[in-house]
């Protein structure tokens, strides 16, 4: 049984006919893979610093996939360096990569012709040469073992993740900068659910993880679950999010609030949690929200998303926690991956051609620095009352500043109402909405580089 995962369209192609592009303002700035083959894309990507970022690349216009090359850059992006990981391109395939810094980077891989097994690889040469850099008993189960990801959350202290063997997920832990990896106990790691019916044995997927901090650590099941631990590996726990199938991608702005999307049948979903994975609330699938790819933003309360199917090809971001998305603007990419290191760094992947000018895979993020929105780091200062009502409201602000701008949104992202209000303090101010139908709507405040969002109800 095969227990990595392909998604999303763009990764499903046979075939990619680059057309008319726009770019959108504020990614700008194209930067090229060097990508060893013709409409290469990307397949994952790990932005490190300002200046680091990994990538891993496939063959976007062949059914053959080959997942074998990687691209780094030292430079923020002014060059990228290309190469192979392994010795050819049919013992292995790659399912995530680790950068720690720009001569230091780890993958995890998988057996490709019988789809199990695997191992971890690093590089301490910037991609000059790989190496085995785990033990001959990690992942080593036929039929069983399978390897996940490796990633790190200090640049000593990482974790391997691999799927359940002998009924127990495989997980290793290295505290040393992978000299010597430790297996975790299967006690404490809550058990995989068995199979079913028509349901398979719980398992793990490629790339489907996400970090915080020096100790948080969470990944997704084929089942619906988010495993995590903030412990950094030492032990785990287990939360439901309410989809029945693959959690695909997850995102974490801190410890406690994160996004995960997961798929209920054929059907892409969404869910939040603000306490750290153990229970998630569905969200409504916003059409600006992309489906390839979530990151948050470190140093803001925001995330960003890209999309690369049909009627999903787009870039967006949100300030309220995945309610509601904004696209960025441009059209006719492809984007396939996406990571920032903080409110201005970021890069996202598309697809390269060698021949075409001006399409090159990467392009990073060319607009003004994000804001952090202050709603959950500082609830106290904004208040809104009565919530519900019937439209008309009071907005108390504890701190006295100079003006504010006031946008309410619908449950689709489209603005509604919109005010500008100029005055020399903003401590309390009165919010007339009884025009609007009876429903859900956003109120998002900014006030200088502030921004504020409460949800409040209309009946």
């Amino acid at each position: 049984m095969k227990f990595f995962l392909l998604v999303v369209s763009a990764f499903l192609l046979s075939s990619f006919t680059f057309g008319q592009i726009i770019l959108s303002p504020s990614w700008s700035t194209i930067q090229n893979s060097n990508f060893p083959i013709l409409t290469a894309g990307v397949r994952y990507f790990d932005a490190v610093d300002t200046n680091v970022v990994w990538a891993i690349g496939y063959d976007g216009a062949a059914a053959k996939r080959n997942y074998n090359f990687f691209t780094t850059t030292k430079n923020g992006g002014a060059s990228f360096t290309a190469g192979t990981i392994f010795a050819d391109t049919n013992s292995y395939v790659i399912s995530n990569i680790e950068g720690i810094d720009s001569m230091n980077a780890w993958v995890a891989a998988y057996k490709k012709i019988s789809s199990d097994r695997g191992v971890i690889y690093h590089t301490t040469n910037a991609g000059v040469s790989w190496a085995d850099g785990g033990t001959v008993s990690m992942f080593s189960t036929a039929g069983e073992s399978f390897a996940d990801f490796v990633t790190f959350v200090t640049p000593t202290k990482g974790i391997a993740v691999g799927d359940p063997r002998l009924g127990e997920f495989e997980i290793y832990r290295t505290n040393n900068g992978g000299v010597s990896w430790t297996a975790i106990s299967g006690s404490v790691i809550p058990d995989p659910l068995p199979a079913i019916g028509a349901l398979h044995r719980e398992y793990g997927l490629t790339d489907s993880y996400a970090k915080f901090g020096a100790n948080d650590i969470w990944f997704g099941t084929n089942r619906g679950r988010v495993y995590h631990s903030n412990t950094g590996g030492l032990t785990w726990n287990v939360g439901v999010t309410g989809a029945s199938d693959d959690i695909i991608y997850l995102a974490f702005r801190d410890a406690l609030n994160g996004l995960v999307y997961g798929y209920t049948g054929a059907t892409l979903v969404c869910y939040s949690t603000t306490n750290g994975g153990i229970t998630w609330t569905a969200l409504p699938f916003d059409p600006n929200m992309g489906a390839s790819d979530i990151c948050a933003i470190p140093g803001t309360t925001w995330y960003a998303s890209v999309g690369a199917g049909l009627g999903n090809t787009l870039i967006s971001y949100s300030y309220d926690d995945g309610l509601t998305w904004n696209n960025w603007g441009g059209s006719g990419i492809q984007y396939t991956k996406l990571d920032f290191v903080n409110s201005s760094k970021g890069w996202a992947g598309s697809f390269s051609s060698n021949v075409t000018l001006g399409i090159a895979g990467i392009y990073k993020y060319s607009g003004l620095p994000l804001a952090i929105n202050s709603i959950n780091l500082m609830p106290a200062e904004i208040n809104m009352y009565p919530n519900p009502s019937n439209g008309e409201m009071i907005i108390n602000l504890l701190t006295a500043k100079e003006g504010a701008i006031i946008n309410v949104m619908d449950l689709m992202g489209k603005m509604v109402y919109s005010e500008n209000v100029k005055t020399s303090t903003f401590e309390k101010h009165n919010l007339n909405l009884q025009h609007l139908a009876k429903g859900i709507y956003h109120v998002n405040i900014i006030r200088g580089t502030e921004k504020y969002s409460q949800k409040i109800a209309i009946q």
